[in-house]
């Protein structure tokens, strides 16, 4: 995890409505060498939140794109745009041949496009899975 990685509520969430609620995006900011991680929720409120602390993790990514990750071509909504590379996480699709999202266009698809089928997410561009 690195500072400017966008996280949401994770599976050992205990903190309430800190974050503004579920669904709520915030930036981590700060790494504490207790595998601890502050973070800046967009509704401007911060958190100490535990990222393997005593084996929880208050945390999950959410989006990469902002420390700089850029991977494939996204065949999902965004082709229309200038430039429709991967920023961020790759979502995979299991069962359509050759179809790699970004995030944005992952959340479409799953409701429009593949819904019920299984996804990978990669990462980085050097991810195995």
């Amino acid at each position: 995890m690195k500072p400017g990685i966008r996280v949401i509520r994770g599976p050992d969430w205990r903190l309430g409505n800190q974050d503004g609620g579920p669904g709520y995006l915030g930036t981590v900011v700060n790494i504490h060498p207790n595998n601890t991680v502050l973070v800046r929720w967009d509704i401007g409120t911060e958190t100490i939140c535990r990222a393997g602390k005593d084996g929880s993790f208050d945390l999950r990514l959410y989006d990469n794109a902002q420390i700089g990750v850029k991977q494939v071509i996204c065949d999902g909504f965004c082709l229309d745009t200038a430039d429709n590379s991967v920023y961020g996480f790759r979502w995979k699709c299991l069962k359509c041949e050759d179809r790699d999202n970004c995030t944005p266009c992952y959340m479409k698809t799953i409701d429009e496009v593949c819904t019920n089928h299984p996804f990978v997410r990669y990462t980085t561009p050097f991810s195995t899975v």
